[in-house]
């Protein structure tokens, strides 16, 4: 029967019962009008037509409509009761339901009853992986926010801490630039007494160089001294030559005058006179070779201690050269010091400028780690009751049957590449694909999902290998395109991984989406194309 036959069918029922009534009236109104124009004799066959048109009108009408009935029945309302059973199951939560095929309008209803629950089937299978993705999350937030109530209370902590070391530091370095200032003010004034002594070495240096100079002068005054000592000295030597000389002169004219007698008497007085004269200037020449020997021998030791003296002294100038230096050095360390601590002061008042705003900036961050607390704290129940949600949410949709919801791909023939190795690895991708969809459904731990990732992952870089493996060695034309993109997708499920492992991503319909498209797409999309040219060049892949 076509599409619409039975409709068609009931129509016709119901136009022929019309028809064959109106006919039927038609000519009863007709025979009974023509009754006053007949015979008498004509009368009774006319009305006898009559009882058997109304006879067909009154047995054939009713049967028709019990027909008519009968096949609405059978083919309506027993369908309906079917579909109204159904339903009451679909309406119960039982979406594993497919309603059979039908013709006509019915089938039409069928089959848009059909498409809706294959609808809300898919839709039931999203929300039910999104509740469990729900629930992870709220574990997963739970879990954060816990960490961060935890992280904010030893913030909290150690910001009053802080606050009290900033306070603390505050009060030190007030004290350390109140000593600073004091140490910069008997720096200056260590500097001044520097330059002081700076001034008075410098002076006693040019005074000593004055004694040194004076004394020099007299050292050589006195050898000077020493060397006319020496020349009276010679000089007395020569007179007492002379005196002697004298002597001996008289000596031999007192001789002469005794021979010559008493003419001789008066010069024999001169003579001694002479001779008298002569002793007594041998005697004082004497005297003051000995006075100027004693004058000599102290001058001399005079000169040797004024010469050691001035060893002393250009020794003491000499020190006071270097005395002058380093109070020179130490004047010019002074001024750096002087420099550097009031550096360290300026530095030291912006440090506390900065110090304190450090400590106001803690008060404050302090008050808003306190809103903070109250947020996070409101934060954990929060994912406590999208946990309690996502539960019951859970608990609901357990009684709703959807079917097979343990495959996220279906192995089909529009995935395969004709080439059984690389359709076998395939087909294991699919199997750990669906294995990690599965193991979300059943609420497996995130340890459980991390495995099969990883094993999802280490599988992905096995098959790349065996597919590039064939690329070099049948020298497929995009074989280096090809092998980017493989690159691309391995490090596109690291990262995924990564962020799973990390916390930054948890199972979403997103996560799964991608998945889905990466494996699916990919096959049907680059895979096809080596897959074309092995089939083309009769590569052997084994």
């Amino acid at each position: 029967m076509s599409r619409f036959s039975i409709e068609r069918m009931l129509l016709f029922f119901l136009v022929v019962n019309g028809l064959l009534a109106v006919l039927f009236g038609l000519y009863n109104i007709y025979l009974i009008s023509s009754l006053e124009n007949l015979p008498k004799e004509q009368i009774p066959s006319v009305i006898s037509q009559l009882n058997v048109i109304n006879y067909l009108v009154v047995v054939g009408v009713p049967v028709g409509l019990v027909i008519t009935y009968f096949v609405i029945y059978r083919t309506f309302i027993v369908r309906m009761e079917s579909l109204n059973e159904k339903l009451s199951l679909i309406s119960k939560g039982d979406y594993s339901l497919e309603l059979e095929d039908c013709q006509g309008i019915l089938g039409m209803v069928v089959h848009n009853i059909n498409n809706v629950v294959d609808k809300s089937r898919h839709l039931l299978k999203t929300i039910k992986l999104n509740v469990s993705a729900l629930g992870n999350a709220a574990d997963e937030l739970k879990k954060s926010q816990s960490y961060v109530l935890s992280e904010l209370r030893n913030i909290q902590y150690n910001s009053n801490s802080v606050s009290s070391a900033a306070e603390e530091l505050t009060a030190t370095s007030h004290s350390i630039v109140d000593n600073c200032r004091r140490t910069l003010d008997r720096t200056i004034e260590l500097s001044k007494y520097s330059e002081i002594g700076i001034s008075n070495a410098t002076k006693l240096k040019n005074q000593i160089n004055e004694i040194s100079e004076s004394i020099i002068l007299l050292n050589k005054n006195i050898s000077d001294f020493i060397k006319r000592y020496e020349q009276i000295e010679k000089f007395t030597v020569t007179i007492n030559d002379i005196a002697d000389q004298t002597n001996l002169l008289a000596l031999n004219a007192a001789i002469e005058a005794a021979r010559a007698g008493e003419s001789g008497r008066g010069f024999a007085v001169v003579a001694d006179e002479v001779r008298k004269l002569s002793l007594k200037t041998t005697d004082s020449t004497k005297e003051i070779k000995t006075v100027i020997s004693g004058l000599n021998a102290e001058m001399r030791q005079i000169g040797k201690i004024i010469s050691e003296n001035v060893s002393k002294i250009d020794a003491g100038v000499e020190v006071t050269g270097e005395t002058i230096e380093n109070f020179e050095y130490m004047n010019n360390h002074i001024k750096e010091i002087v420099e550097l601590v009031d550096n360290v002061l300026r530095s030291m008042e912006e440090e506390n400028l900065a110090v304190s705003d450090i400590s106001q900036n803690i008060t404050g961050v302090s008050q808003k780690l306190e809103g903070l607390l109250h947020s996070s704290e409101e934060f954990v129940r929060a994912g406590d009751s999208l946990k309690s949600i996502s539960n019951e949410m859970g608990d609901e949709l357990k009684e709703i049957n959807v079917g097979k919801s343990d495959e996220l791909i279906s192995w089909s023939k529009e995935i395969e590449t004709g080439i059984k190795k690389f359709d076998d690895q395939h087909k294991e991708l699919v199997r750990l694909l669906n294995k990690f969809y599965a193991a979300i459904n059943e609420g497996r731990s995130k340890i459980v999902l991390g495995e099969i990732l990883n094993e999802l992952a280490n599988y992905t870089v096995y098959h790349f290998q065996s597919e590039e493996d064939a690329f070099r060695l049948f020298n497929f034309p995009e074989k280096d395109e090809h092998t980017r993109i493989h690159k691309d997708l391995v490090n596109q499920v690291l990262k995924i991984i990564k962020d799973f492992e990390s916390g930054k991503d948890v199972v979403s319909v997103n996560l799964l989406q991608f998945l889905k498209e990466w494996v699916v797409k990919h096959i049907m999309g680059d895979d096809m194309k080596y897959a074309k040219y092995f089939k083309e060049t009769g590569a052997n892949i084994r």
